[in-house]
């Protein structure tokens, strides 16, 4: 399975041009660096445009090549990131890959990994750069996503031989060009969860299973009618089925249900039923 996609600076290329030519996905820089003299940064009108297209956003945070591996220094820029992704209206639970555009050994930078780790849970952490890199960070639980640079020069990003090692990586860069006069670099993703969003979307990993929503529901039922009796159960009746057309709604791709999505869930049903009860 691959997913075409590309990554670009230019805010004017629009997602209805990136359908056109076969890109499901664009791999966009969340801010600017307060150094960086290209106006390169994600804008809040590409949100609905490119939503409107069915064409993904990738979040990448790239203040430098090559960040200062502090602890403080990541915890800083995932805050920026975190903040103005916000307030251009991405979902909450959009992941964010950050770049290494650099040639970087294993464990060279775990201490800036750790301080996007303090703001971001790993789930929603991805890394862009070298082979070598992106591998450990996975491995030790710092990001879950990785983005390999299309860089050979790159010491984990190729075998011995000098082919290629696309080991671990979720989206690989592939090369240079052009999509209808705009400059791009192109990806293919090769997996189905590779980090892209769209503007309003639902959180896609929150999977439920049918067994698990009847669990939660039934349980958050039967506490109800333990203390409201049977009359209280035919007037709730009605109530009982909207909830389960509601739970039957949430999406079932992804990954397990968490307790805090279960939690959620249960407090859904509870405040469905509670309305129900007043009434």
């Amino acid at each position: 399975m691959t997913i075409k996609g590309c990554d670009t600076t230019d805010h004017t290329l629009t997602g209805a041009t990136l359908k056109a030519n076969g890109l499901a996905f664009v791999c966009r820089y969340v801010l600017n660096a307060l150094t960086g003299t290209l106006d390169k940064e994600l804008r809040a009108t590409e949100l609905p445009e490119k939503k409107a297209a069915g064409v993904r956003i990738v979040s990448n945070w790239e203040w430098a090549a090559a960040p200062a591996n502090f602890r403080s220094t990541g915890k800083d820029h995932a805050t920026r990131c975190k903040d103005r992704l916000a307030s251009l209206g991405a979902p909450t639970w959009a992941p964010v890959y950050y770049s290494i555009d650099t040639p970087a050994v294993a464990g060279s930078y775990n201490a800036y990994a750790q301080g996007w780790r303090d703001v971001y849970p790993a789930e929603q952490l991805g890394v862009y750069g070298d082979g070598a890199l992106f591998r450990q960070l996975k491995a030790d639980g710092y990001v879950t996503l990785a983005w390999q640079s299309m860089s050979k020069s790159f010491p984990g990003n190729h075998h011995p031989d000098g082919t290629w090692n696309h080991d671990g990586a979720d989206i690989i860069q592939t090369g240079g060009g052009s999509v209808a006069g705009h400059s791009v670099d192109f990806n293919t993703a090769v997996i189905d969860n590779y980090g892209g969003w769209l503007q309003g979307e639902e959180d896609p990993n929150m999977a439920v299973t049918a067994a698990e929503i009847a669990a939660i529901a039934n349980a958050v039922w039967n506490e109800k009618l333990g203390s409201s009796g049977p009359t209280a159960a035919i007037a709730l009746q009605s109530t009982y089925n909207n909830v389960i057309k509601l739970l039957g709604e949430i999406p079932t791709s992804g990954g397990a249900l968490t307790d805090a999505d279960k939690d959620d869930i249960a407090k859904r049903v509870a405040d469905l039923l509670a309305a129900r009860l007043v009434s």
